[in-house]
């Protein structure tokens, strides 16, 4: 967990500086790789996240762009704040720093998921993959500059196995789902979907985009009815 550079009296100074808000208080949240800390002012509550040096302005430029991208999309994602020069970050001490509006949620450690969380959480990544195709910055990006070979090899070994035990969580559950849209969406590594006619989708309501990419698999065809 990365330390803040920021003292109480630090952190107050430099919100007020960058941001133009009175710090009431603040807290410190574990969470993630960032240094993180939950800021209360007198109309909001704010994350102020210090990323560690590997990160450089450019790597998190990038982050911001898409998750403004995905915002102008009536996607639900963290709201960035501007600093007074108009920049969404700022430099201090190497690191480089943000600032969010608060939202009040959960995280979910790595594997820890029950199997609600884990059909929610493809749908959302599903609905952005969806948006993002549209993004057209990012295949201006050389992104195998940013990976090793067995770093993306490994990553499509994960890809494969996170899809099947995706669809053996969902076939286990099936019965009283109602919601299937984005669950499989992006999922090439799904080569084999035996007995898929047999699926009991009776109480099945929204199957929009379930195999977004899968131009092999006709749904419709598979299940004929009125859904």
């Amino acid at each position: 967990m990365l330390e803040s550079m920021f003292n109480e009296n630090e952190l107050k100074n430099i919100v007020k500086e960058k941001y133009g808000l009175e710090v009431i208080k603040s807290e410190k949240i574990n969470r993630g790789s960032a240094s993180i800390t939950k800021i209360y002012t007198d109309k909001k509550e704010y994350v102020l996240k210090e990323f560690q040096e590997k990160y450089n302005k450019d790597f998190i430029i990038k982050e911001i762009d898409i998750v403004n991208f995905l915002s102008n999309r009536n996607m639900k994602v963290p709201v960035y704040i501007k600093c007074l020069d108009g920049k969404y970050y700022f430099e201090e001490n190497e690191r480089v720093v943000i600032l969010q509006e608060y939202i009040d949620g959960y995280t979910i450690d790595n594997n820890k998921g029950n199997m609600d969380q884990v059909i929610e959480s493809a749908k959302y990544l599903g609905m952005i993959t969806k948006e993002l195709e549209s993004y057209d910055e990012l295949w201006k990006w050389d992104v195998e500059s940013w990976f090793t070979k067995d770093y993306l090899e490994n990553a499509i070994k994960k890809a494969a196995n996170s899809c099947n035990n995706l669809l053996e969580l969902v076939l286990k559950v099936l019965s009283n789902v109602t919601n299937m849209s984005y669950i499989f969406s992006k999922c090439n590594s799904l080569l084999n979907i035996s007995n898929i006619s047999k699926w009991n989708i009776s109480n099945i309501k929204d199957i929009s985009y379930l195999f977004y990419v899968r131009s092999t698999l006709d749904f419709y065809q598979i299940f004929p009815i009125g859904i």
